[in-house]
């Protein structure tokens, strides 16, 4: 009677243990797959977004915000916004596209030297986590101007 409870007891050690390893190796595989190919595997999570763009927008500090990400202050303050830090970030007219805005304090929208360099080091940041080239980093002309009115993103 003590074999074959001993028997049993193996079986079960050696059904847990493959049943385990079928898991790690299983989850390992879907990992490497999503990795290879985000789109590959349909039960991944919405909150995982492919971004291949940011565009920069500024815009003076008493104005309307509209929609946006991050938000840089004069003093070189980063905000995220309330979508992104829920998990649903996407722009219902740009879903690929992460949107910064910066709030100057002059109405000739001229970025400060603080704000240009948060700017610059948070712009790089982004980039190198989402793998974004430098080409698809724009800035958006205000509402209202012609684009060669653009604020220009030079320190002062």
């Amino acid at each position: 009677m003590a074999q074959k409870r001993t028997n049993k007891q193996h079986r079960h050690y050696k059904t847990l243990i493959v049943l385990v390893f079928s898991m790690t190796a299983g989850t390992f595989f879907l990992y490497g797959l999503a990795m290879i190919s985000p789109a590959a595997i349909p039960l991944q999570s919405r909150s995982a977004y492919h971004w291949n763009r940011i565009v920069i927008r500024a815009t003076t500090a008493d104005a309307p915000r509209g929609f946006f990400h991050f938000r840089i202050d004069d003093e070189g303050r980063i905000f995220e916004s309330r979508a992104w830090d829920a998990g649903r970030p996407i722009a219902p007219s740009d879903p690929s596209t992460i949107h910064v805005l910066l709030t100057c304090e002059h109405g000739d929208l001229q970025v400060s030297p603080v704000q240009y360099d948060k700017l610059t080091l948070f712009i790089s940041r982004l980039r190198k986590k989402y793998s974004i080239v430098s080409e698809n980093v724009a800035m958006e002309a205000p509402p209202g101007s012609v684009a060669d009115a653009r604020p220009k993103l030079r320190r002062t």
